[in-house]
């Protein structure tokens, strides 16, 4: 209850964040375009400082009685419209600013706005289909074990295309900054190749499990149990919050995670001891030393151990 509360509020957060900034940007964009030209003048070109006055004879700070006002300095013209400037180039100026310095909202606050909206409402939804999808599992292991491996699919397909996407943007965060140096391009463009690998790494691991009926752990689990060996599960909490994991463990020493997040372990460890019972369960330092020398023979040793 208390992780639902924090997603959904996050995501009401996020859109709010995201409308606030595009609705004041979108109100001072449209009355600087409905505001009335003036004219205005390039004085000077340097890099991506554009230098220029404003044709303003009214003005209390005309001192040299030829109308013009100034001189300006503005960066924030683009690119673009900067490389056809040159001294003496005639401009529009509306609120003080040369018009095609002016730019509307970008439409990503929109899209910010409404990825909070979709994170708030799935904050809500989910939980309720993942409770109706378990329960009409019912208590048959092998349903059971669905689940719960389409749990974990759903993990790794949410986790990782969202750290791909933080990688790319890291990485590119030094190519639009104009003042990043060549150490900071380095580090943000590795940072963000290591966070697209990683999320590439999450997503391949979840192509195996595309159709969890047929995935690899669930034929193993019906088709050959004896091969597993060890069963045990993993609890992270981070501000109260506890997130289950459940590893099963194979005599050629290779480790399967099932990522249950808040979902309560036991309904799938019970089904686990009924097709298992020859299984080792729980997790002591002893038990992972012992599957780490000799997986083929964990059963024996770990039988002796105890």
């Amino acid at each position: 209850m208390k992780m639902k509360f924090l997603l959904s509020a996050a995501g009401v957060l996020v859109m709010i964040a995201c409308l606030i900034p595009f609705f004041a940007l979108t109100s001072s964009y449209e009355r600087a375009m409905a505001a009335p030209p003036k004219e205005g003048r390039v004085v000077m070109v340097e890099g991506a400082e554009v230098t220029y006055e404003i044709h303003d004879p009214d003005s209390p700070w005309e001192k040299d009685a030829d109308g013009w006002v100034g001189p300006y300095v503005d960066e924030d013209i683009p690119a673009a419209a900067r490389e056809k400037l040159s001294p003496g180039a005639p401009l529009v100026m509306r609120e003080g600013k040369p018009e095609f310095s002016l730019s509307p909202p970008s439409k990503l606050l929109l899209l910010g706005a409404l990825a909070g909206l979709l994170l708030a409402i799935w904050a809500f939804v989910a939980p309720i289909l993942e409770r109706r999808a378990f329960a009409a599992a019912g208590n048959d292991p092998k349903s059971i074990f669905i689940f719960m491996v389409k749990k974990t699919r759903n993990a790794r397909l949410l986790g990782g295309p969202l750290l791909v996407l933080l990688g790319v943007l890291v990485g590119v965060v030094p190519f639009v900054d104009e003042d990043a140096g060549t150490g900071s391009v380095v580090f943000l463009v590795g940072l963000g190749g290591v966070g697209v690998l990683f999320g590439l790494f999450v997503l391949a691991r979840a192509i195996p499990l595309l159709d969890p009926s047929r995935s690899a752990i669930v034929r193993s689990l019906e088709e050959t149990p004896e091969r597993i060996v060890w069963v045990y599960e993993y609890i992270i909490e981070v501000d109260g919050i506890r997130n289950f994991n459940v590893f099963i463990c194979f005599d050629d020493g290779n480790r399967f995670e099932m990522n249950l997040r808040q979902l309560e372990p036991d309904p799938l460890l019970s089904a686990l001891r009924e097709r298992l019972p020859h299984a080792v369960f729980g997790y002591n330092r002893e038990l992972d030393s012992l599957f780490g020398q000799a997986p083929a023979q964990f059963l024996q040793a770990a039988r002796r151990e105890g």
